[in-house]
C-alpha cells in the first residue's frame, strides 16, 4: 500500500471504523453533543473541550486509533459503504429518525446523582441528587433536590440531617456561598414535609460567581446514621450573550435557510443549534448544527442551514418550525463555555417540497474521501491476493 494511502487510511479508515462506524471526516465538524448513560456525564460539561479555531471547513480528525496496514479489504469496504450513506447530507444537516434519536437528546435535561448510602444487609438505602436543569442561564434559578430511600421499598423516604451546604468552584473551591435546603413547601420546595429537600438560588445573582467556571454543589448530610458527602456539577452563564430580534426561514440553493436577527452583547465565537419541525409542532424533521463563528458586538445576522434533501427524505413540505434555539460561546481564557437558548418557536412561510433540492450532499471534500477509500481497496486487495503492494 502506498504512503499516500497509508495518509489517507489514517485520517479516514480510522474514523470510519471505531466508535461504531462512525464517520470521522463527515462528523469531525458536527460538534454534536452525545449524552452518555450514567449519573454524571451532562451535554455540556463544566470545561468541556471546545473545537479548534473556527472554520467553514470540516477538519480532519487528529486521532489515529488504527495501524491502516491491519485493515482488511473487507473492513474498507464497509467503511465505504457506511461513509457513502451518512454523508448524503453535510455535517452541519442531521435527519430525524427513530434509529438516530438517541443522538438528539433534549435540551438541557438534568442528570440525576445516586449513590448507595447505606448498603448494610436489609437496610440499603440510597441517596438522589437532581436539578431542574444542567446549564444555568444568565437570571435564571438553579433549584435542587435531595432525598434518601429504601432501596427495596423506593416510595419510602428517610428524614435527612443536613449539615452543609456549599458551592465550590474550580480551582478556588470554597466560594463562600452557603444555601439552605427546605421541606416546607416554599422557596421552590413542592410538597411540605415530604422528605424531598428543595434549594433555589441564582448564580448569576451571587458576586462569587461573576466569572463563568466549573462549579458543584457540595451537601453534608446523615440519614438512618450515615454520614456522606454528595456533588452535583452544573454550569452558568453569568451575563447575557445574545438578544434574537427575529427569525426568517426561506429557500437557498435548495436548501432551508434560517436567519437569526441578533443583538451579540458578549462577542465571541459561537456554535448554533436547532430543531426544525412540520407545521404541527411536533413531528420531527432533522436539526442543524453550526460551524463555529465569530461574532463581534452588535446587530449581526447568523445563519443555519438544512440540507434540502434532509426535508426531501422526510417527504414533509413547510412551513416548517423552528424550536429548541440554542448557541454555546466558545471558552476562552477568562471563562468557561456559556450558553444561550431561546424558548420560543418560529414558523417559516410555506414552503413546498419541490422547492428543496434532492441531490445529495457534493464537495470536493466528499469526492476525495471516496476516491481515496477505493482507491485503498483496490490496494489492499491486491496485497492480499499477494501481488506487489
Amino acid at each position: 500500500m502506498s504512503a499516500s494511502s497509508r495518509r489517507t487510511l489514517r485520517w479516514i479508515g480510522g474514523g470510519l471504523l471505531i466508535a461504531g462506524g462512525i464517520v470521522g471526516i463527515w462528523a469531525a465538524g458536527t460538534n454534536q453533543a452525545a449524552t452518555a448513560a450514567g449519573t454524571q456525564p451532562p451535554p455540556a460539561p463544566p470545561g468541556r473541550a471546545s473545537p479548534p479555531a473556527t472554520s467553514s471547513v470540516t477538519s480532519r480528525p487528529t486521532i489515529d486509533p488504527l495501524d491502516p496496514d491491519m485493515l482488511s479489504s473487507r473492513s474498507l469496504r464497509e467503511s465505504l459503504a457506511t461513509y457513502e450513506a451518512e454523508s448524503i447530507y453535510p455535517p452541519t444537516s442531521h435527519r430525524w429518525s427513530a434509529e438516530r434519536a438517541g443522538e438528539r437528546q433534549p435540551w438541557n435535561q438534568p442528570f440525576p446523582v445516586e449513590h448507595l448510602l447505606d448498603d448494610r444487609a436489609g437496610q440499603e438505602t440510597a441517596v438522589r441528587f437532581v436539578a431542574d436543569r444542567h446549564h444555568v442561564e444568565h437570571g435564571q434559578s438553579l433549584t435542587s433536590m435531595i432525598e434518601v430511600v429504601s432501596v427495596a421499598r423506593r416510595t419510602e423516604r428517610l428524614p435527612i440531617e443536613l449539615r452543609s451546604a456549599i458551592v465550590e468552584a474550580a480551582g478556588t473551591g470554597r466560594t463562600g456561598i452557603e444555601l439552605v435546603y427546605r421541606d416546607d413547601g416554599r422557596d421552590g420546595d413542592a410538597v411540605a414535609g415530604d422528605r424531598i429537600y428543595t434549594n433555589r438560588f441564582v448564580p448569576g445573582a451571587e458576586p462569587a460567581l461573576a466569572r463563568a467556571r466549573s462549579v458543584r454543589l457540595q451537601v453534608d448530610l446523615e440519614a438512618g446514621g450515615v454520614e456522606r458527602l454528595i456533588h452535583l456539577d452544573f454550569t452558568y452563564t453569568p451575563r447575557p450573550l445574545l438578544e434574537l430580534a427575529g427569525v426568517t426561514g426561506d429557500v437557498r440553493d435548495g436548501s432551508l435557510v434560517v436567519t437569526l436577527d441578533l443583538q451579540v452583547v458578549e462577542p465571541g465565537a459561537y456554535q448554533f443549534d436547532a430543531d426544525v419541525l412540520a407545521s404541527d409542532g411536533t413531528t420531527r424533521i432533522g436539526w442543524i448544527t453550526t460551524h463555529w463563528q465569530e461574532l463581534a458586538a452588535g446587530r449581526t445576522r447568523a445563519e443555519l442551514v438544512l440540507f434540502g434533501k434532509v426535508i426531501r427524505d422526510q417527504g414533509i413540505g413547510g412551513p416548517f418550525v423552528i424550536a429548541n434555539l440554542h448557541a454555546e460561546r466558545r471558552g476562552d481564557e477568562r471563562d468557561v463555555a456559556m450558553w444561550w437558548s431561546d424558548p420560543r418557536s418560529f414558523s417559516t412561510r410555506r414552503i413546498a417540497l419541490d422547492e428543496l433540492s434532492p441531490d445529495p450532499w457534493d464537495s470536493e471534500e466528499r469526492s476525495v474521501a471516496l476516491a481515496s477509500l477505493r482507491q485503498a481497496i483496490a490496494e489492499q486487495e491486491r496485497a492480499e491476493r499477494g501481488g506487489a503492494p
